[in-house]
């Protein structure tokens, strides 16, 4: 939206340490999500807006202060081939973006120009902020809440987990009080969604990811809100959640709240 691309446009994804990018044409940029310290030319830039690049200039990240990933957006977008609708990069799958596979020094890309509409000014910032300290990230029920004991449900929302170090864009495998199961009943594989909150026999609680598969076998216990899946994403083991149970219409007007962001910064650039 800030540097007005067209909704599903490709940028890059940047997680904890940042890359160096030359330019080789002018460009506008956004860079949002985790604060890692941009700079261009060596001189700190703001995340959250649009920056302008010069050709021939350099694109730096540094300590990183903040979050866990951030986000790269060019006007025009990046020129790399749309599969099944989309110009993501599964890398699992060894499909989409650069040959599926994550980039490495030398990688070039050249710049599209599927906008859609004028850039925000550069001086109107994201109205997001990440914050540091115990994070509560609102669930719903899944569907095999009933497997699990009264006791493991209120141990599930009173107690902090720990974001484990084996957490990646599949899953975030939590730390904590394990989870007990009402009944060991057999479960058929059925069908997860982001933020699916599994519980296999260990009992600590897996939250699904980006890269998830498309079924599972083990009871859900829970599934993390839309609206709170960006802020879970930006955890780095170590860091501590506490779930949060809500209503469905909660948790509608928690996602309306940032669709209406994103309206507000829509609005400004007409």
């Amino acid at each position: 939206v800030l540097v007005g691309n067209a909704p599903g446009e490709a940028g890059l994804e940047i997680t904890i340490t940042g890359p160096e990018i030359e330019f080789f044409c002018n460009a506008t940029i956004a860079i949002c999500g985790a604060d890692l310290s941009p700079a261009i030319q060596q001189k700190p830039v703001d995340i959250n807006c649009c920056v302008q690049v010069r050709k021939g200039e350099i694109l730096q990240f540094g300590a990183l202060k903040n979050g866990c990933r951030a986000y790269l957006a060019i006007r025009g977008g990046l020129d790399v081939p749309l599969i099944m609708g989309s110009k993501s990069t599964d890398v699992k799958a060894g499909a989409g973006g650069l040959k599926g596979r994550a980039l490495k020094a030398g990688d070039a890309f050249a710049v599209g120009n599927n906008v859609q509409r004028p850039p925000i000014k550069d001086d109107v910032h994201l109205p997001f902020q990440i914050t540091k300290g115990l994070n509560e990230i609102a669930v719903l029920p899944g569907p095999e809440v009933s497997f699990f004991s009264q006791q493991a449900i209120r141990t599930f929302l009173t107690t902090n987990y720990t974001v484990g170090s084996e957490s990646n864009r599949m899953g975030y495998r939590l730390e904590g009080e394990s989870l007990e199961f009402r009944n060991q009943a057999s479960l058929l594989s059925s069908g997860v969604a982001l933020g699916t909150v599994q519980v296999p026999p260990g009992g600590q609680p897996i939250v699904l990811m980006a890269d998830r598969q498309t079924t599972g076998g083990y009871p859900r216990i829970a599934n993390v809100i839309s609206a709170d899946i960006p802020r879970l994403a930006q955890l780095v083991p170590g860091e501590q959640i506490r779930f949060v149970e809500v209503t469905m219409d909660q948790a509608i007007v928690r996602l309306g709240t940032l669709q209406n962001c994103l309206k507000n910064l829509e609005d400004l650039a007409r």
